[in-house]
């Protein structure tokens, strides 16, 4: 409730990476909320999008519903991008959302942990 009125009154353009946590929890319908009220979806912590959050903790439907809400898995760094952050983390489901999105450069090294645990 805290979260929709904090939508409702503008004050979530005040909470720093509010659509990360949104997209580490998996939730679609406040991802879509979030990403549709504040300046920059795409903002990132240390590389990481909300789109990097959702694909470490396998949150398709939020990743999905990120991607319709104008994120977009380009402007994650380079060792968070979902796709890679996907497949070595071996979830199958979540790469081929991002496959299209991927430069088809050779994934390599290990997965790193996101900068901030929300979950």
């Amino acid at each position: 409730l805290a979260v929709y009125r904090s939508i409702c009154t503008g004050q979530i353009r005040q909470v720093q990476f509010a659509l990360h946590l949104a997209a580490s929890c998996g939730d679609p319908v406040m991802c879509r909320l979030i990403a549709l009220n504040i300046a920059n979806p795409n903002e990132a912590n240390n590389g990481w999008t909300a789109l990097s959050y959702a694909a470490f903790h396998g949150q398709i439907k939020a990743a999905q519903t990120l991607l319709i809400s104008g994120c977009s898995p380009d402007l994650s760094g380079p060792n968070a991008h979902p796709y890679r952050i996907a497949m070595l983390k071996h979830d199958e489901e979540m790469a081929a959302v991002f496959f299209p999105y991927w430069n088809k450069s050779p994934i390599t090294g290990q997965l790193e942990q996101p900068p901030q645990k929300y979950i």
